[in-house]
């Protein structure tokens, strides 16, 4: 498999109050000593796309989205809320698991003749 795109450090949905209490993260009032960051994947094998997305926090991940699995799954307990609140939002996971034709085949197009075979 090899990846299309660069990791994005962004996340596109804000956390759940649940998963925020328990990473001691509040709006207003911001830790100063950590690392919160989502990475964004594609991948290209044998004609198919898959998109993964992880969600890290303090260089651990905690959640993820897989196109292959099409929903959110906790990583570690940490993750279960916000894996929760996710998959209960149909819009989020209807967007998510969209990303491998909209995003994923779109990069391969531009960049696949440049990438190792």
């Amino acid at each position: 498999m090899v990846p299309l795109s660069p990791a994005l450090p962004h996340l596109h949905y804000p956390l759940p109050p649940a998963v925020q209490l328990l990473l001691g993260v509040r709006l207003i009032n911001w830790r100063k000593n950590y690392l919160f960051q989502g990475r964004q994947e594609c991948y290209a094998f044998n004609g198919t796309q898959r998109f993964l997305e992880r969600y890290i926090y303090n260089r651990e991940e905690f959640a993820r989205f897989d196109s292959d699995v099409g929903e959110f799954r906790a990583v570690t307990e940490l993750g279960r809320p916000a894996a929760e609140y996710w998959n209960s939002q149909k819009d989020i996971l209807e967007e998510k698991r969209a990303v491998p034709d909209r995003m994923c085949r779109h990069n391969y197009e531009l960049g696949g003749p440049m990438t190792l075979q």
